[in-house]
């Protein structure tokens, strides 16, 4: 328990989120540009 909540745990928690938040946003992007109906 003590090594889930240390520092450097929850930076590469919160990297992985910010990352995979930029993919879905990318996705997003590139569904809203393909879609000519959008």
């Amino acid at each position: 328990m003590k090594k889930l909540s240390t520092h450097e745990y929850k930076s590469r928690v919160k990297d992985a989120l910010w990352e995979l938040n930029h993919i879905l946003k990318s996705i997003h992007i590139l569904q809203y540009i393909d879609d000519p109906d959008y």
